[in-house]
């Protein structure tokens, strides 16, 4: 990485606001020898522009000898940056890869089918006279060649140790505040009903009660799990063993594949008398209920699924409160990641904070919690009658929940829900 060109690199035509202080503290930042630079810069700061200037610091193929990392990656968990960079003029060097389902097929008569339910997953042996044009496989091809791939978090994690999508120079990492929950979300094994399709084939245990006397809650759930994964390895073998599946065959495959996999990393992990992952069972209502099984430590899995996926890395966030708290939730050390704080144009006095929590946003909880925000909206929309107001919810979903149900309390509604707006260009006088 040659720090020295983020600079000459930062893709608008001119900066506004802090950019260009920004920009040369990150490259300072870079330049000092630090691997992560953790960025934390307010909303509209343009962080997409940031996280493209950092990247065209990367080595390029022709820089590089044969054998080491060249080229960036962009990453973000939100779906709607993702779209936003494609649609960005500025960033139409950042080539776009969805996950498959994302895709749909283009053989005749499979138009309304999503790629991972295609011909392709559905029949054994099948050769595809045409994935060449598959729009997919078309763009994973073209961001895996090019120097700047952009994927969502979720693919990029997936595709962990992909001969296709190998180690890189740079990888950027917008939104990066979020990175902790992702380890424990993606580390944490759900055995449900709903994520085992094998779940009425198997007994399922209560593992504190049904403990041996030499065993206890872990080691009885690890006997579970060594009868589930031969269970479902049975499944996937006669699904795998027909000529040919159908979109729901595929799918349970597919979610049999997955599970065998993460039952595997657990059993692996917890035979290893050299791992020093600590395992926590959670059974709360006993014998035929789920169980999570979650590592205490879930930031060690973003050792090899983010951490081992670059040479240097950039994380922006603009709510990211504590350097030191948020360093030890995904597993690197405080003293080996420099912060830039990207200076906030907007007068402190015109944005004050106030706390007024209702409850939590969480999916379990968003029935409970919606009705009380809208009630406070309510509330502020008759104090401040004659003015105009913004909100900003995390969601599409909540953003119509919250416009429907303020809707029904407000004698004169006055509502109009937008998309989410994109952070605002220069352009050469």
């Amino acid at each position: 990485m040659d720090p020295s060109r983020i600079p000459d690199e930062f893709p608008a035509p001119s900066f506004r606001g802090a950019q260009k202080q920004a920009v040369a503290d990150i490259r300072d930042a870079f330049a000092a020898g630090n691997r992560v630079v953790l960025v934390r810069a307010p909303t509209g700061s343009g962080k997409s522009l940031l996280a493209r200037a950092i990247m065209g610091a990367a080595e390029t193929a022709g820089e590089a000898a044969p054998s080491e990392a060249t080229g960036a990656y962009y990453t973000t968990p939100q779906v709607s940056q993702i779209d936003d960079v494609e649609a960005d003029d500025l960033l139409d060097d950042l080539a776009v890869i969805r996950g498959k389902s994302n895709y749909d097929c283009v053989l005749p008569g499979e138009h309304d089918t999503p790629v991972n339910r295609a011909p392709c997953a559905r029949q054994q042996g099948f050769d595809c006279s045409i994935r060449h044009r598959c729009p997919y496989f078309s763009d994973r091809a073209i961001a895996s060649g090019n120097r700047f791939a952009a994927m969502t978090l979720a693919y990029f994690m997936r595709t962990a140790g992909s001969e296709v999508f190998r180690k890189r120079d740079a990888v950027v990492i917008d939104e990066a505040h979020g990175l902790a929950e992702w380890a424990e979300m993606y580390a944490t094994i759900e055995c449900s009903p709903e994520r085992v399709p094998v779940w009425d084939d198997v007994g399922v245990p209560d593992v504190a009660a049904d403990a041996g006397s030499e065993e206890d809650a872990l080691d009885r759930t690890a006997r579970f799990v060594e009868t589930l994964r031969d269970v479902a390895i049975r499944a996937k073998d006669d699904l795998v063993g027909r000529p040919e599946l159908d979109r729901e065959e595929v799918a349970r495959r597919d979610r049999l594949q997955e599970l065998i996999s993460e039952l595997g990393w657990f059993l692996e992990d917890y035979r290893d008398p050299q791992s020093q992952t600590s395992w926590v069972v959670d059974q709360p209502s006993g014998e035929g209920s789920a169980i999570d099984i979650k590592p205490l430590d879930p930031a060690r899995y973003l050792r090899h699924t983010v951490w081992d996926r670059g040479n240097r890395f950039a994380l922006l966030s603009a709510t990211i409160l504590s350097k030191e708290a948020f360093c030890r939730g995904v597993g690197l050390d405080p003293a080996d990641v420099a912060l830039v704080d990207v200076e906030h144009t907007f007068p402190l006095a015109n944005r004050p904070l106030y706390d007024v929590t209702q409850g939590s946003m969480t999916y379990e909880h968003r029935d409970e919690t919606v009705p009380k925000i809208a009630r406070l909206i309510v509330r502020l929309m008759a104090e401040h009658s004659d003015e105009k107001g913004l909100i900003h919810a995390h969601s599409y979903d909540i953003a119509d929940r919250l416009t429907g149900d303020t809707t029904a309390r407000t004698a004169t509604p006055n509502w109009r829900r937008g998309r989410r707006v994109p952070t605002p260009r220069c352009s050469s006088p």
